[in-house]
């Protein structure tokens, strides 16, 4: 007699010691015991029961950015933070998990700032706007901006832009010079670097 029928047989006796059909408790009851019994383990689904998640940190940075509850997110709004995770690991390579929180909490306080309006401030907005709140290389029109001070030692290239001494000290400010040497030492420092 095979396994099955061993349990039909079983079910069947519960059925007539009981005078009814065996609730689904019950019957499983009998089927464990049995299979236990037999030295038969078998692993049960259990339905509607919620998979533990492991922790993400950029995940849960970018989720809680945006003032997210982490422990009621839903698929939708789930699936749209992953989408901006993944594209922020495609933009640093080899990075760890660590520097790119690091980056992230850095970029998003410069979105803050750059726009106050709290409504933009999302993951979707902070993927947009990525690069252009990096400290990274600046673009040609930014590098050509005369009323935005240059990165490094501007003043040692606009001595070496105007042909004059570097002096001992220098007290100037970047706005206070004329726009016309202003833009002599970007193009400088655009040809030739800061020092």
């Amino acid at each position: 007699m095979t396994h099955g029928e061993r349990l039909l047989f079983s079910l069947r006796e519960l059925m007539r010691t009981l005078g009814r059909k065996p609730s689904d408790v019950e019957s499983v009851s009998v089927i464990d015991g049995y299979l236990a019994a037999n030295g038969v383990k078998l692993k049960r689904l259990r339905k509607n029961e919620p998979k533990p998640r492991t922790r993400d940190a950029v995940f849960d940075l970018l989720a809680s950015l945006e003032g997210h509850d982490l422990k009621a997110i839903t698929r939708q709004t789930g699936g749209r933070i992953a989408g901006c995770k993944k594209q922020i690991m495609e933009v640093m390579p080899g990075a760890t998990l660590d520097q790119m929180c690091v980056e992230i909490r850095e970029r998003w306080d410069r979105w803050r700032r750059k726009s106050p309006n709290t409504s933009t401030h999302t993951a979707n907005a902070l993927v947009t706007w990525w690069s252009s709140l990096g400290g990274g290389v600046k673009t040609v029109a930014e590098a050509d901006n005369i009323y935005v001070e240059p990165d490094g030692d501007w003043w040692s290239a606009l001595c070496s832009a105007c042909e004059i001494q570097v002096p001992a000290q220098n007290h100037s400010a970047w706005l206070d010079i004329s726009p016309e040497i202003r833009k002599k030492t970007l193009a400088y420092l655009r040809k030739h670097g800061a020092g």
